[in-house]
């Protein structure tokens, strides 16, 4: 009897062990990726982050670490040869922009001399409505034509507006080759 207890003692202890083995790995955590260490301590240090102003390929850098860097030192260099691709487009896409918004200004001037010349007419024809030269749909043409050249002309400002801020939006655009250097800005040790 004695070994018999002891036997089903044995048992009860190995599914009490296999189930705790089978709970562990179903709601167990997650393992940590390939080269991510897990574990309690303090690490002091200050990171500085820093960023380029433009996109592309570094081409060279100047860190090694344990190295001292000064403040304004340049840790990297960007191909300039994008960047300047980059500048031609953005200069492009500028001189392109200005011209649209350029284009407006004589379109303008068109029209407020289109406004002045049917206010004027509409003026004249008012004078000879009032003595009865003038029939009342003439009137109404010169009311329609002061209308349709002031809503022309707003049109065109609105347009105008819109395309002055696509010129300082592409304006925005053209970084100088010379961002590609980047630097540090306080002195630090890689």
């Amino acid at each position: 009897m004695k070994s018999q207890s002891w036997l089903w003692s044995l048992i009860a202890v190995l599914v009490l062990a296999g189930g705790s083995y089978g709970v562990f790995v179903l709601f167990g955590e997650e393992p940590l990726p390939q080269g991510i260490v897990y574990g309690n301590g303090h690490i002091e240090g200050r990171e500085v982050r820093i960023a380029a102003e433009v996109a592309g390929r570094v081409i060279e850098h100047h860190l090694a670490e344990g190295s001292k860097v000064s403040a304004g030192d340049t840790v990297a260099v960007i191909d300039p040869a994008d960047a300047r691709d980059r500048l031609r487009s953005a200069q492009a896409e500028l001189a392109s922009a200005r011209e649209v918004r350029d284009g407006f200004d004589s379109q303008i001037t068109t029209w407020r001399h289109h406004l002045k010349n049917a206010e004027k007419q509409r003026q004249r024809i008012r004078d000879l409505r009032s003595r009865n030269l003038a029939s009342s749909s003439d009137l109404d043409q010169a009311e329609n034509a002061v209308s349709e050249a002031r809503g022309r002309l707003e049109s065109l400002q609105r347009q105008k507006d819109a395309a002055e801020e696509q010129v300082a939006a592409r304006a925005a655009q053209v970084a100088p080759v010379s961002y590609t250097h980047l630097t540090l800005p306080t002195n630090r040790e890689v």
